[in-house]
């Protein structure tokens, strides 16, 4: 069969739309009754919730419901992890509401329904939630040492590890003739695209159907979570996916506003929509890049590369998310590049600090591992 495409400028469908400013991206989208929804979040970065009023929020005209985490269905189970998974991930994964503790600033502790988002995000201003402060960690360095420990029945902060092997690591640095050792720390980067996240949920009571509109990259993945989370066959969700201004790998997730809307939604009745601000983006986003690794390399004199050895410790935030050690992995991965390097060995670390949590970002590891590698030769 003939074809045209290879080595040939292909004309691209959606760019009309785009140009003639008729693209419909989320918060385009409107439904009949539609309500707003605004998320409040905690202001520490580690704290114990003491108590959560929420009366005054409900007393407000036009506020239609104010959720918190007694009001979950008592089956809700924590977000799982889909890719890059550990032994000992699972003890810190994130519920879609914080319960008995908040572990990073911007941590979901509350969602409000109005009729508009000027009137939910007023009602956030009411609600009184009383927390007793506790002492954050800020780097994996400390955290490393367990003195403050982000999830009990984890015990400590170093969550997983695991060791990528290759060649005799300790043979060649024995025969080298030179070596060299050094640290590096890559910082924390977001995608921070033109359009943040937001989602639009509509359940109808009558037929069981739950449409949700929103950009996610991994919809079928989203949607068996949600038919979880809800105890909904997931042949009754509907993804439907608009236009998208930008992702940079922050919307291959499923984040706990994946599940409030909709949940949301089929507790009012109504069709409810959430459009995070700039300031929420920055916080509750997936991080990413935030990597500190010690590394040894072994060589000729001649330069001839014989082995390298590396101690890699990702930041993970306060919670494991659904891309689970995807960076500090894949750093070790691609720490080696495109160098004949016979031996190797990366130790693969995964640090709980209170700080937002990680996922993927433009090429993760690659970054990373050029960065350390080359500096390093």
């Amino acid at each position: 069969m003939t074809q045209n495409y290879i080595g040939a400028p292909i004309t691209r469908k959606e760019d009309a739309r785009f140009l003639t400013g008729r693209a419909t991206y989320l918060d385009d989208i409107k439904r009949p009754g539609m309500l707003h929804a605004a998320i409040l979040r905690s202001p520490h970065a580690h704290a114990r919730i003491i108590s959560i009023d929420t009366k005054e929020a409900l007393s407000m005209p036009g506020v239609s419901a104010v959720i918190t985490y007694n009001d979950l269905p008592a089956s809700i189970q924590p977000i799982p992890v889909r890719i890059f998974n550990l032994p000992g991930l699972e003890r810190c994964l994130q519920y879609p509401l914080a319960g008995d503790k908040v572990r990073y600033t911007g941590d979901p502790v509350a969602v409000v329904v109005a009729e508009n988002r000027y009137i939910a995000e007023d009602a956030l201003e009411v609600i009184a939630v009383d927390y007793e402060p506790l002492p954050a960690v800020a780097d994996v360095r400390e955290g490393l040492k367990d003195d403050v420990v982000l999830h009990d029945e984890a015990g400590t902060n170093l969550t997983g590890s695991t060791t990528l092997n290759v060649g005799d690591v300790d043979q060649a640095f024995s025969n080298a003739e030179y070596t060299r050792k050094e640290e590096f720390h890559t910082h924390r980067h977001t995608g921070n695209p033109l359009e943040t996240r937001g989602l639009v949920a509509e359940y109808d009571a009558g037929t069981g159907q739950l449409s949700v509109w929103g950009p996610t990259k991994v919809p079928h993945f989203n949607r068996n979570i949600l038919s979880n989370q809800l105890d909904m066959d997931r042949e009754n969700i509907h993804f439907f996916e608009p236009d998208v201004g930008g992702g940079f790998g922050i919307r291959g997730e499923f984040y706990p506003e994946d599940f409030l809307v909709p949940f949301a939604a089929i507790r009012v009745g109504k069709p409810v929509k959430w459009v995070e601000d700039r300031m929420e983006h920055l916080m509750a986003a997936n991080h990413s890049r935030e990597v500190r690794c010690q590394v040894e390399i072994a060589a000729k004199k001649d330069g001839t590369l014989l082995g390298i050895r590396a101690d890699i410790y990702g930041d993970m935030g306060a919670y494991v998310r659904t891309h689970g050690c995807v960076v500090p992995a894949l750093t070790a991965g691609m720490l080696t590049g495109p160098y004949r390097i016979p031996s190797y060995r990366a130790n693969i670390n995964c640090v709980m600090t209170n700080k937002t949590g990680t996922g993927t970002y433009r090429g993760p590891g690659l970054y990373e591992g050029a960065f350390i590698r080359e500096r390093m030769l």
